[in-house]
Formats: C-alpha cells, structure tokens, sequence
C-alpha cells in the first residue's frame, strides 16, 4: 500500500463520513416517508368511514324528519275528510229528523 499523505486520510476520512451520513439520512427519510404514507393512508381511511357515518346519520334524520312531514300533512287531510263527512252526516241526520218529527210536511212517492 502507498504511502498517503495527511491531507489524503483526512480527505478519505470525510469521504467516507459523509458518505455513511448520506445513506443513513437517506435510510431515515425513506423510513419516515413509509411510515407516515401509512399513516395518512391509516388516517385516510377513518376520515372515509367517519364521513360514511356521519352522511348516514344525516340522511336517516332527513328521511325521518321528511316522513314526519309527509305524514303530518296527510293525518291533515284525513282529518279534512272526515270532518266534512261529519257535516254532511249531520245534514243528513237533521234532514231525517225533520222527516221523523214532521212526517205530515212530506207525501208518499208514488212509483
């Protein structure tokens, strides 16, 4: 082996440091890098299902809130129909006990 001069062992030296330091700060950066698309993808993923859950609950209170409307307005127009029922079947009634007390007011139908 050659005799090296100082100068080319603390040049060799600094070489080989450097070079050492490179690959284990590139062997730490590739680390992180996996670890946290990992991570993000980990996360990713329970913001995903939060989201589901979160728009589930949401349309089911919608959906809840718009048949109780529906129904509302429909028990309304049950109700409509048998008020107007009651009032003709009162008419009817009236009419019939009018016919009942009164019956002189009013003559046989002949066929």
């Amino acid at each position: 082996m050659n005799k090296k001069g100082i100068k080319n062992q603390v040049l060799y030296l600094v070489l080989g440091c450097s070079i050492i330091t490179l690959i284990v700060a590139g062997s730490l950066a590739l680390y992180g890098m996996l670890n946290i698309k990992s991570k993000a993808v980990d996360i990713g993923i329970e913001i995903g299902e939060t989201a589901a859950q979160s728009s589930s609950e949401a349309l089911k209170k919608v959906s809840v809130d718009s048949l109780k409307g529906l129904t509302h307005e429909r028990s309304k127009q049950i109700n409509n129909f048998f008020e107007k029922m009651r009032w003709e079947v009162q008419i009817l009634a009236d009419e019939m006990n009018d016919i009942l007390q009164n019956p002189q007011n009013y003559s046989l139908r002949e066929s």
